[in-house]
């Protein structure tokens, strides 16, 4: 079963197990009863080495292009004839 973790405005937050068929918006909390509200958080990446992190962060920011780096619309000349069909 999956972890989803919830934040209760009174104990902060807990992560909890649940079946993947029942709801999950809001969850109960386990220590005062309150109604706690899911919180997303990305997948294992606490886990991750700093650098990988900010390498995967950087990578969801577009890159900013600039006129110059633009590839140019230039035609390619033909080819004058075909060397090995020589005489046809």
């Amino acid at each position: 079963m999956p972890k989803y973790t919830y934040d209760c405005s009174t104990c902060g937050p807990f992560t909890m197990r649940q079946s993947m068929n029942e709801q999950h918006e809001y969850a109960y909390c386990p220590h005062c009863g309150d109604t706690s509200t899911r919180v997303f958080n990305a997948f294992q990446t606490y886990k991750m080495d700093g650098k990988l992190k900010q390498r995967i962060e950087k990578g969801q920011q577009p890159r900013v292009v600039t006129k110059d780096k633009l590839p140019t619309n230039k035609r390619k000349k033909a080819t004058q004839g075909r060397p090995w069909m020589a005489g046809h």
